[in-house]
């Protein structure tokens, strides 16, 4: 379902009538019921929730650790099951419950619930519009709402999902159209922090919308008012536009006495300069393609309980603007740049201006753990259908025009530079290096659009744009001179070269449809056991383009870069045994892919994650984790190699599950050859029936003999499968070493006299210092040395 048409449930609530409001579902896939709502919360209830939202955002930048004394309930606070569920988690839950108990009572539930079946049917989502005609309603905490389809055990924000986005709706006048855009979207930004209130950190705002959409992309750009005064806004909207979308981020007010919300501007000295909601709609009201305001500026969205259109935000919509998006109260910076770069990633990609915020909702919610700032943007809207602007073509034919400059530019390179290109080789730069490849084309409509090397330079662009905001300055991302690869075994090539991680694929062309599949290949120069993250790995997005969206992927792009570069940060980490810090990157990309919904590949995270665990000596995460990739993938084998190394490492008692495990990964159809499936398992199986052995033999066991053939066996499968030339991948010489030195060890306790020749010949493939030294005391114990250590590493 791609979510971007919906269904409304449209709900009216008031006025009041002795204590009770009136609440009519007026438009539904279902139908339409009237009923009536009883408030559920006391003022001292509201008083706590705001408390609640103070205490999420110390929380939010590590100030406290508990809740305020003033945070209270009243008696009738509804008690969830354990959900492990922090303090505020578990106080919002409450509030979210008795909120939804109260709107979807006995006729408005069952409605909602065929609503979203036949919604689903139809391959829409369903949007919940609130028309809030009391002060009083307006200010309740309506994104805490719950979805009572859901389990009590597991409980679902509404707020946090596309399919159901909540928004309020206000009605005024003729309702907006949406605006034909010709050409790129472009967003007027505006920052100011005046030297007299709490710093605001425009800079890095600035630097995320600058890396969300560069220059030289093709859907939005972003222009910045050069001063802090309402002068130097107005002279901006004189000399420029059109423009489409005004973004501010800075403060906002609200002040009971006068019963107005404020932007606090900066005068030229610097100090601030208060202006009201009609001030700032006179400045932009001449500006009729002006569609969206977005205030990115604490308490933008307060209002007066004894008036419903006091906010800032509401003001607005009456002055005749389609959509505002503002917050309820105060917001972290880290927070209100999460906002705007997930929000307008999502306007960009055509989405409606809800589910955009729902998105926005998502990553607030992702990158700050257990803080509630995603219930603090309020999304205010008059547009029927959440959609503010529509494509129009460019007046240019730009994919046209560039296809065929990109085609002259390579066919000349081709004519005069090909043997400087061909001497020209990429060069890693740093400590980890990633090498991206232009996509291989499948079709003629892709070749004919040469869309692989785009694909390609798009993605090192979208990688290269989002991990600087990582921090991480280890990491190099390559793509000039890379070319094109189509398997794994032109990726190991590359990495011959000093790359650390390859990322390839494909674009199939079908008809005007382009389908694009992700992979890439982790070097295994740096890990030598039973572990899982190296070698080739696919990782196909859902990312189906038509044809016409070629030269605008970046925007689709940047949603996927933020994952993959979490992803490279986990790889790399664990490469440097920093493995706490590699536990907390693919963690980040696993709560990362949930926003991008049901994808192949997805298990590879978790699979990463089960190794990384299993390395820290945690068991028991290690064989959660691998078993989420395999709920994923039922039929990953890797996932079955992680699942049994998860058990491996426990005592001796977790043996027969271990075996049980690799034996199920041996029995799995279909494996990519790149996985080396049998060799793990039957390598694992060997280190299994060596111990099986071991302990059998100390306690004088008749099946002792029988497990030694059994680890014989699985050894030599191993060392059959590894013909020492062509020359194979370091991994895979690893797995080699260890079966001669487990097959050493079985025959050295036996009495076999070959056992010294097996400790040798792991000395001389082996470059993992444990494994080394493991042959090294074995032949000491035999008293024994090689004859030639010349070629050991």
């Amino acid at each position: 379902m791609s979510l971007s048409d919906y269904a409304s449930f449209d709900i009216d609530l008031g006025p009041a009538e002795g204590g009770v409001y009136a609440l009519s579902v007026l438009d539904s896939p279902a139908g339409a019921v009237r009923t009536r709502f009883s408030m559920p919360f006391t003022n001292d209830d509201l008083r706590a929730w705001h408390a609640l939202i103070t205490a999420s955002l110390q929380d939010a930048r590590g100030l406290v650790g508990a809740m305020p004394a003033a945070a209270s309930w009243s008696a009738q606070q509804t008690q969830a099951p354990s959900l492990h569920l922090t303090e505020v988690e578990q106080r919002a839950f409450d509030l979210g419950l008795r909120l939804s108990n109260a709107l979807f009572d006995a006729q408005v539930r069952p409605l909602y619930q065929e609503s979203r079946r036949r919604a689903a049917a139809a391959r829409q989502g369903l949007r919940i519009k609130l028309r809030l005609r009391t002060p009083e309603l307006a200010v309740l905490p309506w994104e805490l709402l719950l979805d009572p389809d859901a389990p009590m055990t597991a409980p679902r924000f509404l707020a946090l999902s596309r399919q159901t986005p909540i928004v309020r709706f206000l009605e005024v006048g003729q309702a907006a159209e949406p605006l034909a855009v010709r050409g790129v979207l472009r967003i007027l930004a505006m920052g100011a922090s005046p030297d007299d209130l709490t710093p605001v950190d425009i800079e890095s705002e600035r630097r995320h919308l600058a890396a969300a959409f560069p220059w030289w992309n093709h859907l939005v750009r972003v222009e910045w008012v050069a001063g802090q005064d309402w002068r130097s806004l107005q002279e901006q909207l004189q000399a420029g536009g059109p423009y489409h979308v005004f973004h501010f981020i800075g403060h906002a007010f609200f002040d009971e006495v006068s019963n107005s919300g404020y932007i606090a501007l900066a005068n030229e000295a610097g100090q601030p300069e208060l202006r009201t909601a009609n001030e700032l709609a006179d400045l932009l009201a001449d500006h009729p393609t002006l569609k969206l305001i977005v205030l990115n500026a604490c308490d933008s969205a307060e209002g007066s309980p004894l008036d419903l259109n006091s906010s800032m935000a509401a003001t607005l919509i009456t002055r005749g603007f389609p959509a505002v998006a503002a917050m309820q109260t105060t917001v972290s910076d880290r927070a209100a740049i999460e906002f705007a770069r997930s929000f307008y990633r999502a306007i960009a990609n055509r989405l409606p201006v809800d589910a955009a915020c729902t998105e926005a909702r998502k990553a607030m919610h992702l990158a700050a753990g257990h803080a509630l700032e995603w219930v603090i943007p309020t999304l205010y809207m008059r547009t029927a259908d959440g959609r503010l602007f529509q494509r129009e073509g460019v007046p240019i034919d730009w994919a046209k025009v560039l296809s065929l400059l990109l085609f002259t530019w390579m066919a000349l390179g081709a004519v005069v530079g090909w043997w400087w290109w061909q001497g020209t080789r990429p060069i890693p730069t740093a400590v980890f290096n990633v090498a991206v490849a232009d996509f291989v084309e499948n079709g003629v409509t892709a070749t004919s659009l040469q869309v692989g090397p785009i694909f390609g330079q798009a993605l090192s662009d979208a990688l290269e744009n989002e991990y600087p905001l990582s921090g991480d300055t280890n990491v190099a991302i390559v793509h000039q001179h890379v070319g094109s690869i189509a398997e794994a075994n032109a990726a190991a090539k590359l990495m011959e070269r000093g790359f650390q991680m390859v990322i390839y694929g494909s674009v199939d062309g079908v008809g005007d449809q382009l389908n694009v599949r992700t992979k890439f290949l982790v070097s295994d120069a740096f890990r030598n056991d039973m572990g899982e993250i190296t070698g080739a790995h696919d990782f196909a997005f859902p990312l189906t383009i038509h044809t016409d969206e070629v030269f605008s992927l970046t925007p689709t792009l940047a949603q996927r870069a933020s994952l993959l570069v979490d992803l490279i940060q986990g790889v790399d980490y664990a490469a440097q045994e920093r493995l706490t810090e590699a536990a907390a990157a693919l963690a980040r990309a696993a709560a990362e892919s949930e926003s991008l919904g049901v994808f192949d590949g997805r298990e590879v995270i978790y699979l990463f994650a089960s190794d990384v665990a299993r390395r820290r000596k945690q068991p028991d995460e290690a064989m959660r984790l691998a078993l989420v990739a395999l709920d994923l993938n039922p039929n990953y084998g890797r996932g079955y190699i992680a699942l049994a190394n998860s058990f491996f490492i426990r005592d001796k008692s977790h043996l027969a599950e271990a075996q049980a495990f690799y034996e199920q990964a041996l029995s799995l159809p279909d494996q990519p050859d790149s996985a080396y499936i049998a060799e793990k398992a039957h390598l694992g199986l060997g280190q299994v029936f060596l111990n099986r052995y071991l302990l059998a033999h100390d306690d004088a066991s008749p099946y002792a003999d029988d497990y030694a053939t059994e680890a014989a066996t699985h050894y030599r499968y191993v060392i059959d499968s590894i013909p020492p030339q062509p020359s194979p991948e370091a991994g895979r010489v690893e797995r080699l070493a260890q079966a001669y030195l487990g097959l050493g060890e079985l025959e050295r306790l036996r009495g076999d006299a070959t056992a010294a020749e097996r400790f040798c010949r792991a000395l001389t493939l082996s470059h993992t210092a444990l494994t080394r030294r493991h042959a090294e005391e074995a032949l000491a114990k035999l008293d024994r040395n090689c004859p030639d250590r010349t070629s050991a590493p």
